[in-house]
């Protein structure tokens, strides 16, 4: 099955990982929005409309369950059929308003530093 993400950080104290805001996850097939590379891994979908192809589990954790204890994944304010958090990985994170706010922002990619204003 195939995965939209694979993220790898290799430590926990990295500010690192993947953020998607305001995307649509849409296509043919079945899709798990991720998959760890390495135990730190961190992926937030925020903002995201996301077609039934999003498997209800929505995370997987590549037959290692070692994976699950470190990582990161989150959802926050996401729409469509396949955000339905029922069935998701106990491990995934329906993120709070406080939890995504780093995420959400230009500063989680540092853009207030290479970004040229509008």
């Amino acid at each position: 099955m195939t995965s939209i993400t694979a993220q790898k950080r290799s430590s926990s104290s990295l500010d690192s990982g993947f953020s998607f805001k305001n995307s649509t996850v849409t296509g043919s097939g079945r899709v798990y929005l991720g998959r760890p590379w390495g135990d730190y891994s961190r992926v937030v979908f925020s903002y995201t409309f996301m077609d039934k192809i999003v498997l209800p589990k929505g995370w997987k954790d590549w037959e290692d369950q070692k994976h699950y204890l470190n990582v990161y994944y989150g959802e926050y304010k996401c729409s469509g059929p396949g955000s339905n958090f029922t069935g998701r990985v106990p491990w995934a994170r329906l993120l709070t308003d406080e939890e995504a706010q780093p995420f959400i922002g230009i500063h989680f990619i540092e853009g207030d530093t290479w970004l040229i204003s509008p």
